[in-house]
């Protein structure tokens, strides 16, 4: 992981990388299937598919437990999948409403390499209050927690659960913005 700090705000820009035995496509599509987000991310309790403005665009309303008694966080994300070239697989968020933060957008590029993929996950949270410098460690933690686990159920339904993965597969195929014509 590597933490890139930036000006005027408390928390850094967090990037990690991580090499899977999955292929960039079957990566993506569990990750556009944010439905299923609160049976592995860490912390994720719930979340609720709001819209679809484009087959490639959705809005996914997410419920993350808080630590301390801070009350759940409660955000809506829009969050929208690209094939770039064949096998590289980009997919982008950013949050537009939140209890707690100004601000966030991130992306995860999903490439191959060799017989695996590296994935790179980057996420960048402004922090709606002071408060949330004593939050970076566990921001960070998070960050980690979630690519770990999303790399882990992955290689999981790729050997348990074949038939999930191909219903996932074929959503996020369908779901993929058309190529842009050549005039």
């Amino acid at each position: 992981m590597i933490e890139e700090d930036i000006p005027n705000n408390p928390w850094p820009r967090f990037t990690v990388y991580h090499l899977t035995k999955a292929s960039p496509s079957q990566v993506a599509a569990v990750f556009w299937d944010c439905e299923r987000d609160p049976d592995y991310v860490p912390n994720c309790l719930s979340v609720r598919l709001l819209s679809c403005p484009q087959p490639w665009i959705h809005d996914g309303e997410y419920t993350l437990k808080m630590p301390f008694f801070l009350p759940d966080e409660v955000y809506v994300s829009r969050n929208e999948v690209k094939l770039i070239s064949p096998e590289v697989y980009e997919i982008s968020w950013k949050v537009l409403r939140s209890r707690y933060i100004k601000g966030c957008s991130g992306n995860l590029r999903l490439e191959p390499h060799g017989e695996s993929t590296i994935l790179c996950y980057s996420n960048l949270v402004m922090p709606g209050s002071r408060i949330a410098t004593l939050l970076r460690t566990r921001a960070g933690n998070q960050v980690l927690g979630t690519v770990s686990s999303l790399v882990q159920q992955t290689e999981k339904e790729i050997a348990k659960n074949p038939t999930l993965m191909e219903r996932q597969l074929h959503e996020m195929e369908n779901s993929l913005a058309p190529a842009p014509r050549v005039r």
